[in-house]
């Protein structure tokens, strides 16, 4: 991992670390970081800096800083576009678009993948459930925001599926009805 280090006043300085390539932009990912030096003591600002710069590096190294700045909607479209090429139905491919447009993509589309958390789509679901939809309806919310999670792991674009570990809603409780048998009076 490259890191680099430049004075951009007495005192203040500019730390970066190169963390990889943005897999979907292919743009350079990096960290950047101001380091303000006490006055104090002449000399010990770039010591103190290089010091930060170490544990800025090392923090990289452990994969505290990362991901993709795509947002949760163009994962959704690409995962969509992805199905389509896998050879998903036309009216399974009709109704998940219809459900990311209707009801996911206006409340996390504009969100960016590496700051979704489990309790963003818990919070969706509660939502959604408060509006009024069906559980079974939020629960297939739930496998889609899941199933593009999965990929977007594969492809590289998320560290882990938010969605495993987000809450699943509970499916309503309906009893069976037995049909009667034509005996019974």
């Amino acid at each position: 991992m490259a890191g680099s280090l430049r004075e951009r006043s007495p005192g203040r300085w500019e730390l970066r670390v190169f963390i990889g390539q943005d897999p979907v932009t292919g743009n350079p990912l990096q960290i950047t970081r101001t380091y303000s030096a006490d006055r104090k003591e002449p000399g010990a600002g770039k010591r103190a800096a290089e010091k930060k710069l170490a544990a800025l590096m090392a923090a990289a190294e452990r994969g505290e800083y990362g991901g993709t700045g795509a947002t949760t909607g163009s994962l959704l479209d690409e995962w969509t576009a992805h199905s389509e090429r896998m050879g998903r139905s036309p009216t399974t491919l009709y109704e998940y678009r219809r459900k990311i447009d209707k009801s996911i993509r206006p409340d996390l589309g504009a969100m960016r993948l590496d700051k979704l958390t489990a309790h963003d789509l818990d919070k969706l679901y509660a939502r959604q459930l408060a509006a009024g939809l069906s559980s079974s309806t939020v629960l297939m919310h739930h496998r889609i925001m899941g199933a593009a999670h999965k990929q977007g792991r594969t492809w590289g674009w998320v560290e882990r599926n938010v969605a495993e570990d987000a809450t699943l809603p509970r499916p309503a409780n309906r009893r069976s009805r037995c049909p009667r048998p034509s005996w019974a009076p």
